[in-house]
């Protein structure tokens, strides 16, 4: 148990262990506390704020954004707050594609399974790619990864996406179709 603090007192080696453990359990504990609040958030009903504009804005910077993440660090991709591993870092990274036109009712499944089931085991990072903005407050209060698109995915999209997240594949949140893998 103190062999990581070998030549120090064990006194005090016992208790960096105790408080290591302690920290451990309250990580556990809040994730516990995030989650139940994630749920009762998400099955209030309440999830999409007011504002997601109908029209796409015609920008031509946005291709301009590819080509100035080439070749940038990839970016570190959280667990989020609602869940809790001992190795977050090694999970896989997979992209979760929330469809623009899908209904509250629809979204609220499609988070309700996937937290579910990345509560009992977490079996990835999740970054949630949406074209939505109504979306964005709710997921970014729980601390997750979130790529927004102003248009459909492409093929350069997803370049970018395994580029910048380390993406490995990316799903349909609401039916677990798998819609690209690299």
């Amino acid at each position: 148990m103190t062999d990581g603090f070998a030549g120090t007192d064990p006194l005090l080696a016992q208790q960096i262990q105790t408080l290591s453990d302690n920290r451990r359990t309250q990580a556990i504990e809040l994730a516990r506390l995030n989650f139940r609040n994630f749920m009762a958030d998400l099955f209030s009903g309440d999830i999409l704020s007011p504002f997601d504009p109908p029209v796409v804005p015609d920008w031509p910077m946005l291709d301009l954004a590819h080509r100035v993440h080439n070749g940038m660090p990839k970016l570190n991709v959280p667990l989020g707050r609602i869940f809790w591993a001992k190795a977050a870092q090694d999970l896989p990274v997979i992209g979760l594609n929330i469809p623009k036109g899908a209904s509250p009712q629809d979204l609220i499944a499609g988070f309700g399974a996937f937290a579910t089931a990345q509560h009992s085991t977490p079996f990835c990072r999740p970054v949630f790619v949406t074209q939505r903005l109504d979306i964005l407050p709710f997921l970014g209060r729980y601390g997750f990864a979130i790529h927004h698109q102003w248009g459909p995915v492409t093929a350069t999209d997803l370049v970018h996406l395994s580029d910048r997240y380390d993406l490995g594949q990316l799903r349909d949140l609401l039916d677990g179709t798998l819609i690209w893998k690299r």
